[in-house]
């Protein structure tokens, strides 16, 4: 099956009023950052992709509370042509569909993974894009996606998936 790992980043959480800064893609075979000042592309450059490369599956973390329901919605705002696709969150299989504490943090504590740390948190995405800062935000964006992918692979590892 045709899988990514994906991560949105967005504006805030709410997403009839704050939009996609940007979604970031992982397979085996490349990392994909799409982000633009403008939504719309942002989105349409995503789906499109989901097309040509016939992915069949999403793979996220917390993405069944926050980046399905973010990109379904902003997806609508824009008259966005999306795809029918299997999704799987990581933490709701982690712990069997009850949602207990436990951030996409903790587990790369865990799993004692380290990433160069950025200097900047997701709050900040704005404020990189208003300062032209685009490889701080490029840096950003792939960490999370790089932890999930990371997550996904030792979940794989020791049966779970």
């Amino acid at each position: 099956m045709n899988t990514i790992i994906f991560d949105l980043s967005t504006e805030g959480l709410d997403p009839f009023k704050h939009r996609i800064i940007g979604i970031t893609t992982k397979s085996k075979a490349e990392e994909r950052i799409f982000t633009d000042r403008n939504e719309k592309k942002v989105l349409e450059d995503f789906w499109n992709y989901i097309r040509k490369n016939e992915i069949e599956k999403l793979v996220g973390f917390n993405s069944d509370n926050f980046d399905i329901p973010m990109l379904i919605l902003r997806s609508m705002r824009h008259r966005i042509k999306t795809e029918k696709i299997q999704h799987s969150d990581l933490r709701k299989i982690i712990f069997k569909n009850d949602y207990k504490k436990g951030t996409l943090k903790d587990f790369q504590n865990l799993l004692q993974i380290e990433f160069p740390n950025t200097g900047f948190a997701k709050m900040h995405m704005s404020l990189l894009w208003a300062n032209n800062r685009i490889k701080n935000l490029e840096d950003n964006l792939l960490e999370d996606v790089r932890v999930t992918w990371l997550l996904y692979n030792n979940l794989n590892e020791v049966g779970i998936i």
